[in-house]
């Protein structure tokens, strides 16, 4: 019989080792959780302020295309359909900048999402 009482104990304080060790190890996993949140908050925010500057940058272009289309005394029409292009070329570029940007916010707002799922699920386990 003792030695059935030792076999228990024995298991009660391995169980118990082993659910400290899965504390701790949530308990890292939340910290550097919560630090990648942050980072990946930080680049949302980042992208934010590149999509404001690059709105703002299509606004210029499209003034940029409408300079270059009125009349210019001394310019040539192959100078002027020449600044025309140019004047379009940049302004597609930036349309494909704001997308691109676009993109990335979203890949990082789910990615956030994600995180913040995460975080959560390691705060219940560590509530039980």
């Amino acid at each position: 019989m003792r030695h059935i009482h030792f076999i228990v104990l024995v298991c009660v304080l391995l169980a118990s080792c082993q659910d400290k060790e899965k504390r701790e190890k949530a308990l890292k996993d939340l910290d550097a959780t919560q630090q990648k949140l942050v980072e990946v908050n930080d680049q949302v925010s980042s992208l934010e302020t590149m999509l404001t500057k690059n709105i703002t940058e299509l606004e210029v272009a499209k003034d940029d295309i409408n300079q270059a289309k009125e009349f210019r005394l001394l310019r040539t029409e192959a100078e002027r359909e020449e600044q025309i292009r140019n004047a379009a070329e940049y302004k597609l570029k930036v349309e494909e900048n704001i997308e691109n940007i676009k993109t990335n916010i979203e890949y990082f707002r789910d990615s956030a999402r994600r995180t913040e799922m995460y975080i959560d699920s390691l705060k219940e386990f560590l509530k039980n």
